[in-house]
């Protein structure tokens, strides 16, 4: 992936939600910005199979 600029956005989600972000990014040994990152790439990922399935 090339290096692109960070940008910062503002995001609400329910407490337990943000409680297991943050246990997930201890045990991972990652900051909850690269978390949330991998995440969302890996839920777009899933999304474009979806709607390439629908396409069909």
């Amino acid at each position: 992936m090339l290096a692109s600029k960070n940008t910062k956005i503002l995001v609400s989600m329910p407490q337990k939600l943000s409680d297991e972000v943050t246990e997930f990014a201890k045990e991972l040994n990652q900051n909850k910005s690269a978390l949330i990152n991998q995440a969302l790439e890996f839920y777009f990922d899933h999304l474009d199979l979806q709607i390439a399935k629908k396409e069909v």
